[in-house]
């Protein structure tokens, strides 16, 4: 096959010029609209991603927002229930002491009638028990009650326990003793007589012995010795009727009567 060489030479320079032509006129605008291209495309990819981003952003705060509400109204829960809870114990507090308050009130009222009720109850039996024992005495004998209870608290005197000998025995030899015989009624002087002789067959006292009568707060007789005191009364006799129909008293009347 035979080759012209002026042919070849000749499409040779023509694509050249070809090439030069595309590469004047139509390269310089197909990279440019492939560059355009490509910066459009990385500017909506990368808007997408900035996007992306904002969503995320905005899912985690939403999401935090959430649990921040969450957390809140979990606190708020809390706080209620132990608010609630303290009102309760509070309130039951409350109720409890005005219970007992009350209680304590009506115990005491209570308590103050029966103080009151045994107090009338023990002043009329004793008065009803001294006005019978009296008329009794008087009418079966010679002598009337108030001699029988000065009669009875000499034997008593002469029949005292070792200890309480010994007790009124030391008082009266302390320096300056002065015994008392104290009573409701007058002691005539013949039952004087009797009560000093056995304080002084029981006791070894002879000195002056000083009679009071009239006593208020005593229906019998005592005898006191400094900071000692023996008795023989009425009194004992109710306060032992008291203990019997009123047990839950007896510890504060226990210390009345014969001592």
């Amino acid at each position: 096959m035979e080759i012209d060489l002026f042919t070849f030479i000749a499409q040779i320079v023509n694509f050249l010029v070809l090439l030069f032509l595309l590469y004047k006129f139509l390269f310089g605008r197909v990279k440019q609209a492939m560059d355009e291209r490509d910066a459009r495309i990385r500017s909506t990819i990368e808007s997408a991603d900035r996007k992306m981003a904002e969503a995320d952003a905005l899912k985690a705060k939403h999401a935090s927002a959430l649990q921040s509400i969450a957390d809140e109204r979990e606190a708020m829960l809390a706080g209620a229930r132990a608010e609630a809870s303290s009102l309760r114990e509070r309130l039951m507090q409350d109720a409890e002491e005005a219970i007992r308050s009350h209680r304590e009130q009506l115990q005491s009222i209570q308590a103050a009638q029966e103080e009151k009720f045994i107090s009338a109850l023990k002043a009329k039996g004793r008065d009803f028990i001294y006005a019978l024992a009296n008329k009794t005495v008087t009418d079966l004998a010679d002598e009337s009650l108030e001699e029988r209870i000065a009669l009875k608290f000499a034997g008593k005197v002469r029949s005292l326990a070792e200890s309480e000998r010994t007790r009124l025995t030391e008082a009266l030899r302390a320096p300056g003793a002065s015994p008392i015989i104290r009573s409701t009624f007058p002691v005539t002087p013949a039952v004087q007589r009797t009560i000093s002789d056995a304080v002084a067959a029981a006791l070894g006292y002879s000195g002056a012995i000083r009679f009071e009568s009239g006593a208020k707060d005593l229906y019998g007789i005592a005898l006191i010795a400094g900071a000692h005191t023996i008795s023989w009364s009425i009194d004992a006799f109710v306060s032992g009727i008291e203990r019997d129909l009123f047990p839950a008293n007896s510890a504060s009347t226990a210390d009345r009567g014969l001592r």
